[in-house]
């Protein structure tokens, strides 16, 4: 039997299909000779580069023709073939730094785009999620949790969502992105990195990112990493109602009159 039917499997279709009336013997037509026949499905492709195939039995075909084909050999009258998704999870954390160095709470609206590179280095310009991060969602999570719907260029797959945590009673907000592709057919093992793309915060220096074991000066956040908004303006001023600067006039002035005293008194000895 050498005319194999293709079919495609979808939502649609519940991914199930049937062939009916299938032949259970043959002639060969090049040899005359009466062969039984064996049947195995064969996945050929798929729209989603990150699927990988689990591994499948081997039927090696004696006839003429044979192509040795990695199948599922059908068992009885059912075969199912299952698809694995090798994915993997992006995990970062979020900073806020007031003056002083001391950590401040979420204190303003922010874009976070997450990107990938490919096995050989390059980016893939075919992914890219973006997540806009309100203050008003990040003050109102229930449980100190809040997820964001990312929109871009991949915005297909609707469990790409980052899920912002704030860290107990701390001021730190972890970040994590789950079943991520893991490789690509065509392009290897994937890199994941988010970084802040919105224009500058109102008086906030340029964001910075910490990580571990990546490139020093790297300007994105891997995984593992830290993205770190700082207030800019140097150290703070002494809080309202306190001494203030009071005690800095008093000082001037004290010097002032010593010096002039001294003055006057050299002038008479003179």
């Amino acid at each position: 039997y050498t005319s194999p039917e293709t079919i495609t499997l979808d939502r649609e279709n519940g991914w199930r299909a049937s062939f009916s009336n299938l032949p259970i013997s043959g002639t060969g037509s090049d040899d005359g000779k009466a062969y039984s026949y064996t049947y195995g499905i064969r996945e050929t492709g798929t729209s989603d580069s990150s699927f990988a195939f689990e591994a499948y039995s081997v039927e090696s075909y004696d006839g003429e023709g044979s192509n040795n084909a990695t199948v599922a050999v059908a068992s009885g009258s059912t075969v199912t073939v299952t698809n694995t998704k090798q994915s993997t999870d992006l995990e970062f954390e979020k900073q806020w730094i007031g003056i002083g160095q001391q950590e401040i709470e979420w204190d303003q609206d922010i874009q976070v785009t997450v990107s990938r590179n490919k096995a050989n280095g390059n980016k893939d310009s075919d992914f890219e999620l973006i997540y806009e991060i309100t203050k008003d969602a990040i003050e109102n999570a229930s449980g100190g949790t809040t997820e964001f719907v990312a929109v871009g260029k991949t915005d297909a797959d609707p469990k790409l969502k980052l899920t912002i945590t704030k860290e107990g009673e701390s001021k730190k907000y972890s970040f994590k992105i789950e079943d991520l592709a893991d490789s690509g057919e065509a392009d290897g093992k994937y890199t994941y990195f988010a970084e802040e793309t919105n224009s500058q915060l109102t008086g906030y220096l340029e964001p910075r990112y910490s990580n571990t074991g990546a490139p020093t000066g790297a300007t994105v956040a891997y995984d593992g990493g830290t993205i770190i908004n700082e207030q800019e303006g140097g150290y703070e001023l002494p809080s309202a109602g306190g001494p203030g600067t009071t005690w800095i006039y008093l000082l001037g002035t004290i010097l002032l009159l010593g010096c002039g005293t001294l003055l006057a008194a050299r002038r008479r000895i003179g």
